[in-house]
């Protein structure tokens, strides 16, 4: 039912407090409940606190039992004021808004408000007059609080009757005016305007005596009473009476009531104010510029992230405001955030199947942005966002090049992971700034204070509630509300954490137990599970909540916990076991009621895990991996291995399961850039699969991700693996599993075997060809361009990145598309196409998903350095190479400490002081990676250890022919010359001829070392 649209339901308190329901009357029941109705129409529609009507209803000290007996009233009235609304549907006239309740009824529903606008609007007063039945709340005229409204109302009146006599004496009709305020002023002779009204209507109807006795009659009361002489325009009217003077007959001036309150404007934005202008000079730059940009603004929980942002985007005139939250519990789909955005912009959310992928889902998200341009998407609790809303945010930022919009991203920074400052790199050109909140000042905590508490703080208290709080807003507000409440403690604890317990303290233990439940569902819940949950109707617990501020309906059937710290104090509080059977029962209702919800019984499933349960959560788990697979990988790894971890609990183990379960696993943590656990889980799966081959094929070709890097720790490939893969590839194979053993076998050669990774390129390519399969086709194409890296296949390098380039973007496989691109990188660079190797890399950046931003953005990062090395920039490429080294240790890369000494060692070459880098080449030399003898022989002359020099000499070894051969071979060739052996400068002076045109190492992006024409004319001399 919509009351509020409608007009159905009708209330008065003029006279006795009643309501009406299409015309009928209403049983409001006793008189507590018709004072809470009355208190609430005399707040105008306004919240009223939960405290101030428990003082107001209860006064002095309320019973322990008051709040529970205020919301059975509370629940009371709106059954008889709503007879017609669904159990627990959304109130429309009383309604729960933190931390109190409102009535929201048209206010030409309610007399006593229909009246005053009447009145201060000068519009059909004589029918407002004709419908006043009484005194103003006449059943509650002696409480506190309604003596005033009572007072107001009452003098509203008065002002209403000589506002009516002043219209029509204007209009003549002096007989009426007179009959109407004949009596009025008898009753009220201090009133000098209903007296100067009435003297003027006798006067002007031939009553000059009656005029005068009315005048007289009112001087005399004004002086026995007050003992004072009437106002100057009272006198006036009685000289000007006294003198006949014509002026009299003229219209008198209109008296007018008092103007209208002006409309409640949102709450104000506290102490916030210079980050409130550096959002709007972003948004302004952002149109200016007619270019998306974005803002990142950090802060703590309670910070007032939110707040400032509600307040910004209020602010806006002309701008499509949408907003998405990262949930803050596990068990959403991936990629939530941008579902909400889209919903806000009109737009189905993501659907479940994303057969193009995150990149064209992107593109899609900017168009529709775009077109609302100018748009501000406000993305909140970041520091939560999975790989999905992470690359989406990436992607959608890029696609909305010439649009003008602005990303505001909030965020906990001391809860943001590594890929969150991965996707703030990525962003950097876009960024217009960084706001970081922190604690409010004194001034700006006294007025928040009383904002919340309804009551002016002194500046002792002010002065503690600072300190206490550090002026977190959110505590802030917590404080006050509680020391606004009846039963205040003398002392509040300055945790958050026991603040919201105290709160808790004070509601019924009905609505207690119940948030404890609902905090198990996550921050917003569905209002029927919690239902299917609970032992009775929730309804009147969870408007309790709503009512204490600690939650929030945001649509019918819907809600959500205020602030996430209430929810983790509530789910805190449980007791393990009961938890875990909570979370149990939990799976059983969604079974019931939303069987399609696979991640929030994924989530319970595994989060109330024990032998009996162990098989459906499990498969509960499987199920909701196997979906997320398509678009976060990462969350599909958390949920394999919840589901390993389910079912080693079963009872009857079973192999073949274990199998399937860790080969996905191996996919899924492959394809989130995790090789060294990818390859764990692969070596596990192998150790369940035995001597099985058919379980031995699926554990083989579960990696399925592209090959940016190596994947191996070992500098030789795993015999086992290389022995099963060559049994299985000697039996008849179907195309498609060829492809897969072959890439399988690849993995295991490359670095290692150069030439046999070769041909296995080229049969897993042919193999591709054959299937009809794009992605295998991707996959191939991925092996026989990273084996063309090195010199061997240095001539199909830009023709094999321009094929996947075209298969990759045409068939809509995004992840080899990256690689495509940066392969293409490779490619230019090797050509000294500096330009276009920056557009591909950035390229490669702007499509690459959540498993490979992080290798491609330190890829680009060393790319840059090496730029600036080879334009004579030394110093600025080392702190680049530095940069972007001690970046790709701190993610966990583990070639991150060769990469830096590598960087090292070519900053120290472009400074031509080698030396400076031999602890590096030492390092390097050690760690048995690449063929590094040349560099380490060379930093050893340029330290004069010559001796030393020529042993490392003698023992090194042929320089492995894969991406790095060409810089390391140029640094054979220089330390030959150096040293004088003609028979090695001969033999590296005919392996770099064919690239005598080259710059070796901008081929590889990592290792400059000068162009190859250098090395070989230090070579010459040596020649026959």
């Amino acid at each position: 039912m919509q009351a509020p649209a409608d007009g159905r339901v009708r209330v008065s308190v003029l006279g006795a407090v009643r309501a009406e329901v299409d015309g009928r009357g209403v049983d409001l029941g006793g008189p507590v409940r018709r004072a809470v109705l009355a208190r609430l129409v005399a707040a105008q529609g306004h919240v009223v606190f939960t405290d101030r009507l428990l003082e107001d209803l209860w006064p002095g000290v309320a019973p322990p039992t008051a709040l529970a007996a205020l919301q059975v009233h509370v629940s009371h009235l709106r059954r008889a004021l709503e007879p017609d609304r669904p159990a627990r549907g959304k109130a429309t006239v009383l309604v729960s808004l933190a931390p109190g309740y409102a009535l929201r009824l048209p206010r030409a529903t309610v007399d006593a408000w229909r009246f005053e606008d009447a009145v201060t609007g000068g519009r059909d007063l004589d029918r407002a007059l004709a419908g006043w039945s009484g005194p103003p709340y006449a059943e509650v005229a002696d409480s506190l609080w309604a003596a005033p409204e009572a007072a107001r109302l009452t003098e509203l009146r008065l002002t209403g009757v000589e506002t009516l006599a002043a219209a029509r004496l204007e209009a003549g009709d002096t007989a009426a005016v007179v009959a109407d305020l004949d009596r009025h002023a008898a009753e009220h002779p201090a009133r000098e305007e209903a007296v100067r009204l009435l003297a003027l209507a006798l006067y002007r109807s031939g009553r000059q005596a009656d005029a005068l006795a009315a005048l007289h009659r009112t001087r005399r009361h004004l002086a026995e009473e007050f003992g004072v002489d009437p106002g100057p325009v009272l006198r006036s009217v009685e000289v000007a009476v006294l003198r006949q003077d014509p002026a009299l007959l003229l219209a008198p001036p209109v008296v007018t009531g008092p103007a209208p309150a002006p409309a409640a404007e949102p709450r104000a934005l506290v102490g916030r104010d210079t980050e409130l202008a550096a959002l709007r000079t972003a948004a302004a730059e952002a149109v200016v510029a007619g270019e998306a940009r974005v803002v990142w603004v950090d802060g703590e929980a309670g910070e007032g992230k939110s707040t400032l942002l509600d307040a910004f985007a209020r602010t806006l005139t002309g701008w499509t405001a949408t907003r998405g939250r990262c949930p803050e519990v596990d068990g959403a789909p991936p990629g939530w955030a941008w579902h909400e955005v889209l919903d806000d912009l009109g737009t189905p959310g993501v659907p479940d199947t994303l057969p193009r992928g995150t990149f064209h889902l992107a593109r899609a998200v900017a168009a529709h942005l775009a077109a609302a341009a100018p748009a501000l998407v406000v993305l909140d609790d970041v520091h939560r966002a999975d790989d999905v809303t992470r690359q989406l945010l990436r992607q959608v930022v890029d696609q909305l090049d010439g649009t003008a919009a602005l990303v505001v991203c909030a965020y906990r920074a001391s809860e943001a992971g590594p890929g969150l400052a991965v996707v703030r790199a990525a962003l950097a050109p876009a960024s217009a700034g960084h706001l970081t909140l922190t604690g409010l000042d004194r001034t700006a905590v006294a007025a928040l204070a009383q904002q919340a508490g309804g009551r002016a703080l002194d500046p002792a208290t002010v002065e503690w509630l600072t300190d206490r709080t550090g002026g977190n807003p959110l505590f802030v507000r917590e404080l006050a509300r509680l020391l606004a409440g009846p039963g205040s403690p003398g002392r509040v604890p300055a945790q958050i954490a026991d603040v919201l317990r105290a709160r808790l303290s004070r509601l019924p233990a009905a609505t207690v137990e119940l948030l404890r439940t609902a905090a198990l569902l996550g921050r917003e819940l569905d209002v029927d599970v919690l239902a299917g949950l609970s032992a009775e109707d929730p309804e009147d617990a969870l408007d309790t909540a709503v009512v204490a501020g600690l939650l929030e309906e945001t649509a019918p059937g819907r809600v959500r916990f205020s602030h996430a710290l209430v929810r983790e104090v509530l789910a805190d509080d449980l007791p393990p076991g009961r938890r875990r059977r909570l979370h149990g029962h939990v799976v059983r209702v969604l079974e019931e009621l939303a069987p399609h919800d696979v991640d929030a019984l994924a989530h319970h499933a595994l989060a109330g895990l024990t032998p009996a349960t162990a098989r459906p959560a499990r498969d509960h788990a499987e199920r909701a991996a196997a979906r997320a697979a398509r678009t976060s990988p990462q969350r599909a790894a958390e949920l394999l291995t919840g589901a390993l971890t389910a079912h080693d609990l079963t009872r009857a183990p079973d192999a073949g399961v274990a199998v399937r379960l860790r080969s996905a696993l191996v996919g899924a943590l492959a394809a989130a850039g995790d090789a060294v656990g990818a390859r764990a889980a692969q070596t596990a799966a192998l150790a369940d699969a035995g001597d099985d081959a058919d379980l031995l094929r699926t554990v083989l070709t579960s990696w399925h991700a592209p090959l940016v890097w190596t994947v191996r720790r070992e500098p030789a490939g795993d015999p086992r693996r290389l022995a099963a893969l060559e049994r299985l590839l000697a039996a008849p194979t179907p195309a498609a599993d060829r492809v897969r053993l072959e890439h399988a076998r690849f993995l295991e050669l490359e670095t290692w075997d150069v030439p046999a990774s070769i041909a296995c390129s080229a049969r897993a390519l042919e193999a591709a060809r054959g299937s009809g399969d794009p992605r295998l086709l991707c996959l191939a194409l991925n092996l026989r361009g990273y084996a063309a890296l090195g010199p061997d296949l240095d001539d199909e390098r830009p023709a094999l990145a321009d094929e996947l380039v075209e298969v990759a973007d045409r068939c809509g496989v995004d992840d080899f598309l990256a690689v495509g691109h940066w392969l293409r990188f490779l490619a230019r660079a090797s050509r000294g196409d500096l330009v276009g190797a920056d557009a591909s890399a950035a390229a490669a950046a702007s499509v690459a998903g959540s498993g490979q931003v992080g290798h491609l953005l330190s890829v680009l990062a060393v790319w840059r350095a090496v730029v600036d090395l080879v334009e004579g920039r030394v110093e600025e490429g080392g702190a680049r190479y530095a940069e972007a080294t001690a970046a790709m240790a701190a993610a966990g890369d583990a070639s991150a400490p060769y990469m830096a000494a590598v960087g090292r060692f070519a900053t120290a070459w472009n400074r031509d002081r080698l030396r400076e880098a031999l602890p590096d080449m030492r390092f390097a030399d050690a760690s048995g990676r690449s063929s590094t003898a040349a560099p380490l022989v060379l930093c050893l002359l340029d330290a004069e250890l010559v001796e030393e020099a020529r042993e490392r000499w003698a023992a090194r070894t042929p320089v492995r022919r894969d991406m790095l051969w060409l810089p390391l071979t140029t640094l054979h060739a220089h330390a030959a010359a150096r040293l004088g052996d003609a028979r090695a400068a001969r033999e590296f002076h005919a392996d770099l001829l064919p690239f005598a045109g080259r710059y070796a190492g901008i081929d590889c992006g990592t290792l400059p070392v000068g162009p190859v024409a250098d090395a070989l004319a230090a070579c010459r001399p040596l020649l026959p």
